[in-house]
């Protein structure tokens, strides 16, 4: 059969992707003829990036699913010999410093304005914010959810003894870049060593509450070709439009990861089955958990929310390793209590993911968002099947902690996001 060639092309700032977009060739039937099963398969993102495929001669259709939600298609021939690569055409970026969050499902165009004065009708468009809407990168002294909590019983969570850690805007050493309510920063490792739990702050955002997200880094990349920075958008045009929407200005995180950039993109998405099967190509790489815990940890959220009851899977012992090794990790404690609670590759064991649960909340902030509901759902889960007796000491100061973090958390974000109002 003839080896094809096929990628996505997508500029994504000189970057590529592993193969890790979901794409499926489904053979263009002719009248009369049988079915054919599509063939599902992964494919590269960026520019001139491919994976060959062997397919017979014919006539496909060529579909890409992006961790965006979109999908772009393709039609076209394959003959017995001389194929030029079949390429598909990402959509397009609102910016080129917007394609990587555009990738991932985050920094998404906004809504078209409804018309006004300018337009001859209406209401007349809200001004442009000045400038760019300020970050800063901190850490905090004392530990985190004891402070938050108190804060925000407070009234007071934004004046905590925030410790700046200062950064250059970009990675390049520039300025941060804004367009109409948009403010993009590139950070690279910084200054501190694994473990150093950094975060990001906007003190005074143009609308709404203060907000505060969970800085993963540094992030070495999954395959081992150095490291990732840190794209951070600061999204403050709802503010802009005179909105009134929840969350007026959001924060969104996407680390520029090969592999797991996209992945973490189809899990926030709620693409489970295309993130699992990128996860399940990328076992070994993942399994190297003293280089990338991070990247790990997001790949095992996956498995574990998509694992099906049944024979122990080969990455059970990741759960407990990412909890015992790396005790600033609240997402490896999270991970093996719910393998504790599910029973995968163990028996059940309500009393002991219930304490696993417990020490997620002493070690902080859950770096990704899905750990802050699994945590929730956790805690309420033991908290109706464990007797008072059964309950690991703290268990109720942590239920109680982590249902006031689940009231201010961004769900739709993939890293963890809060407000501190």
């Amino acid at each position: 059969m003839p080896l094809v060639q096929v990628g996505l092309d997508k500029w994504l700032e000189g970057q590529t992707t592993g193969p890790t977009i979901v794409t499926r060739i489904r053979p263009v039937r002719k009248k009369g003829t049988k079915p054919v099963p599509p063939i599902t398969m992964m494919i590269p993102a960026g520019k001139g990036a491919t994976r060959s495929v062997d397919l017979r001669p014919g006539r496909y259709l060529f579909e890409a699913y992006l961790p965006s939600g979109e999908v772009t298609t393709l039609t076209a021939t394959v003959k017995a010999r001389g194929n030029a690569p079949i390429v598909l055409q990402a959509p397009d970026s609102p910016h080129e410093w917007l394609s990587w969050q555009h990738l991932a499902g985050q920094g998404r165009p906004s809504p078209p304005r409804a018309a006004g004065p300018a337009d001859g009708v209406g209401i007349a468009p809200a001004p442009p914010l000045a400038g760019p809407t300020d970050l800063e990168i901190v850490s905090l002294p004392v530990p985190i959810l004891p402070a938050l909590v108190e804060g925000w019983r407070s009234k007071t969570a934004a004046k905590l003894p925030w410790v700046p850690r200062p950064l250059p805007a970009r990675a390049n050493g520039g300025a941060a870049l804004v367009d109409d309510g948009l403010t993009s920063y590139l950070f690279g490792p910084g200054a501190w060593a694994l473990g150093d739990r950094a975060y990001a702050l906007v003190r005074r955002p143009p609308a709404g509450p203060p907000l505060l997200a969970v800085l993963p880094l540094p992030w070495s990349q999954a395959d081992m070709s150095g490291d990732a920075p840190a794209d951070v958008l600061v999204d403050a045009r709802a503010a802009l439009e005179g909105e009134t929407r929840e969350w007026p200005v959001t924060m969104s995180i996407v680390v520029r990861d090969n592999v797991m950039g996209p992945v973490i993109g189809y899990l926030t998405g709620g693409d489970l089955p295309a993130a699992a099967r990128i996860v399940e190509t990328a076992v070994d790489l993942l399994y190297g958990k003293v280089a990338n815990p991070l990247a790990a940890a997001a790949g095992a959220y996956v498995l574990v929310r998509a694992h099906a009851q049944g024979k122990r899977p080969q990455w059970e012992p990741w759960l407990r390793n990412l909890r015992q090794w790396f005790t600033w990790l609240p997402d490896g404690s999270i991970l093996d209590g719910w393998a504790s609670l599910r029973g995968i590759g163990r028996p059940q064991d309500v009393p002991a993911a219930a304490a696993s649960f417990v020490e997620a909340v002493t070690r902080g902030l859950p770096f990704y968002s899905v750990g802050v509901r699994m945590l929730f759902d956790g805690l309420s889960r033991a908290d109706g099947e464990l007797q008072a007796g059964q309950r690991p000491p703290g268990f109720d100061a942590a239920l109680a902690t982590v249902r006031m973090l689940a009231l201010r958390v961004h769900v739709g974000q993939p890293f963890t996001l809060i407000r501190l109002g």
